[in-house]
């Protein structure tokens, strides 16, 4: 099973549920390569900067959200992260309002430009938009271009296994089609984000 084909149908379904989708791209100085494949790439995705769009919303819609990305080498030899997010309609509007994204996680990603205690790198810039039903084929068919994606948040590259995921996606777009699963609650992605949480304090 392809990647693109997985977030095509996950992201699509979102989208035709009225859900609000957004591109994320966040770019490092990272250069090395054992770094960008180490978990730190990860837990900086779901640990930082999850974090913080978590943070911007209302207590009852905390975690009603869903996420994946990538992380690809620019020509230069940065490596960044493209992703995914998707928000049921209004955890969407806190996030991006009159056409701008939230100012509280604006400015949590703006001190991104420097290291913290647990960041070991730095994110020097950032780009979210939202988009719409014309984009996120072509925004997926983009950061899906090169390969399979070395990182997808859901999976810990660790125990990451191939049939696992086919298996997975099966599940997912079986339950789709009968109007329940992640799709259509973000029931898996609450039961997803309790996993990091436990990995995140442990």
């Amino acid at each position: 099973m392809k990647t693109r084909e997985y977030l095509m149908h996950k992201y699509e379904s979102y989208e035709a549920q009225g859900h609000s989708i957004f591109a994320v791209t966040l770019s490092t100085y990272v250069k090395d390569d054992e770094l960008a494949s180490s978990d730190d790439m990860r837990k900086f995705w779901d640990f930082h900067f999850i974090y913080r769009v978590d943070k911007c919303l209302p207590y009852k819609l905390k975690k009603k959200f869903d996420h994946d990305f990538v992380v690809e080498r620019s020509k230069a030899g940065h490596y960044h992260y493209h992703g995914l997010l998707a928000f049921t309609d209004e955890a969407g509007k806190k996030i991006w309002r009159d056409g701008e994204l939230n100012t509280q996680l604006q400015r949590d990603l703006n001190s991104f430009r420097s290291k913290g205690i647990d960041r070991p790198f730095r994110v020097n810039t950032y780009f979210i938009e939202q988009k719409r039903s014309c984009g996120i084929g072509a925004w997926i068919t983009y950061i899906t271009k090169a390969k399979e994606i070395p990182m997808a948040s859901t999976y810990d590259r660790r125990s990451f296994n191939q049939e696992e995921w086919r298996s997975d996606y099966a599940k997912r777009k079986s339950a789709t089609a009968t109007g329940s699963g992640p799709c259509k609650t973000f029931e898996g992605c609450e039961a997803t984000h309790a996993v990091r949480e436990a990995r995140r304090t442990s």
